[in-house]
């Protein structure tokens, strides 16, 4: 108990506080690159990075929005993840980048809590907050929410000290108006849960008016405005190259009614990111978690500790809202967190996807600084303290086990030669391919120059292009330059196994039947190089046509001009989609196409 007492006594002059943040930190990167990187998600976000520092090339867009097919508007995802590479060139960089940001940012709220909850033993508190697995497992690992946390600490921290929770203040009102405009500008960026934040504000301003009336209030204004500036500005660039475009965010607001069923969902998945929640950290579902436990015998007994303690810290933590309170501070502070509660399952009402924790994950702290009233009341007992020692070595080992059982298979390491190849090599493709955003092949899309004429009494519709005029942003990643350096061809391999995509709708070539398809290619002569004719409604497929490409066309040396035919059938539905594009089936061999032509005539 003495050497846990004495992390209690540490402050900024005391090197015991550098030199356990240290191993914090150190603990926290080994972590982060164990247990989650296998996941595409994950992938996806660090080849945002990634891609900025072996192209050099604007990070303009973030996260992709998978279930809508759409990307969140900002450089802020792109800089986080690319930014390390040009200081460590090592696959580990971007973790060291986010796990700084996120230890930082912990220490910063483990300190608020200390002078908060002073009847609290400080080595519960800076142990606990460290190790919560809603605060290790999204904070140590390059997934957006990871970056969230950051901006979701300071900003709330910002809300505790304008609202009028305490009389005694923490934090500068200047610092925490400048505080509420970057956090949000930094969500923005990273995450659709953003859109919770600006409903705190508008109340921050009407207390700081009754407090201080309205010309200070006004002050306080600019540092808000200078918050939003600050973060904001990485979204200028992207507002000056493609306007003002949301990437489609929008389509991922439509009312669902089936949400209003979740209530007692979100209750609990809100107060499990103040408990210790096993389940949503485990891989696989319960036979292999079972499987997991005995194959870690030694470790399921403290995990078993664990798991029953977080789900009573829940039920604790729902009792709390009608259990009394000794602070004064505690009915408001009560009414605040239920009312985020409630914002957060309003909220659901709206949103196109089902509930998940990670969805409103910016809320975490609210949970927790809550739960601390009511384990402040709890630790005044001699059995509960002797309780959370057990409780937070459990944890820990926990943790231990995770890292130690992931890491072969979802770690880092298992991607570690493919991204260190990118990183020589300058060319990120060599990890993996990007996903494409609606936005983005509608843009691609408008690169395919349009000619329309009559020759011959014969009319007929004309797209070309000779992937010259890509922007290098939008550019497909299979686009390369000539070795020459004139011009630029699309290359099929193994890595992208199909050619850029011309689509259109079928009604915009209205009564032509005929198609002609011709390009230049270069390669070996297999005999499966596919041309496809693809037609799809709502999804569904309506027609499918691969017409191979001659293997007499074909040379390795020189470019051969290749044309092909295929008749559109009849009777199709208006709203179907074609699509035009070269695909192959096999892996070991490449093709160099260039100077596509697609005509449509009848």
């Amino acid at each position: 108990m003495r050497k846990f007492a004495s992390l209690g006594k540490i402050n900024r002059r005391n090197p015991l506080l550098y030199i356990y943040l240290f191993l914090v930190l150190f603990l926290r990167i080994i972590y982060g690159a164990s247990t989650n990187f296998s996941h595409e998600d994950y992938a996806q976000i660090y080849l945002i990075g990634l891609k900025f520092y072996t192209t050099g090339i604007w990070p303009y867009w973030g996260p992709d929005i998978t279930m809508t097919v759409s990307q969140i508007p900002g450089a802020l995802q792109g800089l986080l993840v690319g930014i390390p590479f040009f200081i460590v060139k090592s696959p580990i960089a971007p973790f060291i980048l986010v796990n700084c940001i996120s230890t930082f940012a912990l220490a910063f709220f483990a300190w608020y809590l200390g002078k908060r909850f002073s009847n609290i033993p400080k080595w519960f508190i800076w142990i606990w907050v460290f190790i919560a697995p809603w605060f290790i497992g999204y904070s140590t690992t390059t997934i957006n929410p990871s970056y969230i946390l950051p901006a979701a600490i300071f900003f709330f921290i910002s809300i505790f000290e304008i609202y009028p929770f305490y009389k005694h203040k923490l934090l500068s009102l200047n610092l925490a108006y400048f505080l509420l405009g970057s956090s949000i500008m930094w969500v923005m960026q990273l995450h659709m849960s953003w859109v919770l934040l600006p409903f705190y504000v508008p109340f921050a301003f009407y207390f700081s008016y009754k407090q201080l009336g309205l010309k200070r209030t006004l002050g306080k204004t600019l540092y808000f405005l200078l918050g939003i500036l600050f973060i904001g500005a990485l979204l200028i660039p992207m507002f000056i190259k493609f306007g003002i475009i949301s990437g489609g965010m929008e389509s991922n607001i439509v009312f669902n009614s089936k949400n209003a069923r979740r209530f007692f969902d979100i209750l609990l998945r809100f107060s499990a990111f103040s408990s210790f929640e096993t389940q949503y950290f485990l891989k696989g579902n319960l036979s292999e978690e079972i499987s997991f436990l005995k194959s870690n015998l030694w470790a399921a007994p403290f995990i078993a500790f664990v798991f029953i303690t977080g789900l009573l810290q829940s039920l604790y933590f729902i009792a709390s809202f009608f259990i009394k309170n000794k602070h004064p501070e505690y009915k408001t502070v009560t009414y605040f967190t239920v009312a985020s509660f409630l914002l957060v399952y309003l909220s659901y009402l709206f949103a196109i996807r089902s509930v998940s924790s990670h969805t409103f994950y910016v809320l975490s702290p609210v949970a927790v600084w809550f739960s601390f009233y009511y384990i402040e009341r709890l630790l005044k007992k001699r059995f509960w303290r002797n309780y959370s020692i057990l409780f937070l070595f459990s944890g820990i080992v926990f943790h231990i086990a995770l890292t130690i059982n992931y890491s072969p298979l979802h770690g880092l390491k298992t991607q570690s030669s493919k991204i260190n190849e990118a990183i020589l090599k300058k060319d990120s493709r060599i990890y993996g391919q990007r996903r494409v955003a609606t936005w983005e092949k509608i843009e691609r899309q408008k690169l395919w120059i349009k000619n329309t004429q009559s020759k011959d009494s014969i009319s007929y519709i004309e797209f070309s292009t000779d992937f010259d005029l890509f922007d290098p942003y939008i550019s497909p990643e299979n686009v390369y330059m000539n070795e020459n350096d004139q011009g630029y061809y699309c290359k099929i391999d193994s890595v992208y196994d199909t050619s850029t995509l011309f689509s259109i709708p079928v009604k915009s070539v209205g009564n032509f039947q005929q198609i002609q398809v011709s390009f230049n290619a270069m390669g070996k002569s297999p005999i499966d190089h596919v041309l496809v004719f693809d037609i799809k409604n709502n999804g569904q497929q309506q027609f499918w046509n691969g017409i191979k490409i001659p293997a007499q066309s074909l040379n390795m040396n020189s470019w051969n001009s290749i044309e092909l035919q295929q008749m559109l059938p009849k009777n199709l539905t208006p709203g179907s989609i074609l699509s035009i594009y070269i695909w192959l089936p096999s892996k070991n061999t490449a093709l160099k196409v260039d100077d596509f032509t697609i005509k449509f005539y009848k």
